[in-house]
């Protein structure tokens, strides 16, 4: 009888997926949470707000003055597409993400530089929304649950066995 070779064996990597599945939940919540367009009584869900301009957002900051925030949005721009990449390929490719521990610093410093930011952006004073504080504190655990999922990672050894 032959176990499934899916799952993890230790419990490190067994409480990695389950974070990685809430980093999963939490990418999707805050895509379908509602958000108020300014001036406008129309509610859209923040992917149809956000992801279709991505493209348009990040070509005007190169346009503009580049000023500290311009740059800092302009990362969280790229952060945010690298948060989704993660969020999507941390439960199917688990195995690649527990191979190397280099594997998982790189992203994982990524996603908590990621989460800095949008602490900044929270923090800054600018007044918002409900909606958008909530999409915001929803992305910022994102990325801190994504970073916790990569950290949390480890590498297991494969036994071999041979039949004689």
């Amino acid at each position: 009888m032959q176990s499934n070779n899916f799952f993890p064996r230790t419990t490190r990597n067994r409480i990695a997926m389950f974070v990685g599945l809430v980093s999963l939940g939490l990418f999707i919540t805050w895509n379908f949470l509602p958000i108020d367009i300014l001036y406008d009584t129309n509610r859209q869900t923040m992917a149809a707000v956000f992801w279709p301009n991505i493209y348009k957002n990040l070509i005007s900051i190169g346009t503009s003055h580049l000023g500290f925030h311009e740059i800092l949005a302009a990362m969280a721009y790229v952060l945010m597409i690298l948060l989704a990449l993660i969020s999507f390929s941390l439960l199917p490719a688990w195995k690649l993400w527990q191979a190397s521990a280099l594997l998982r610093l790189i992203p994982a410093t990524m996603m908590l530089i990621g989460l800095g930011v949008f602490i900044y952006f929270i923090t800054r004073g600018v007044e918002m929304n409900r909606s958008a504080m909530v999409i915001h504190l929803c992305i910022s655990l994102n990325f801190l649950t994504a970073a916790l999922a990569l950290l949390l990672f480890q590498n297991e050894t494969q036994e071999v066995s041979h039949a004689t």
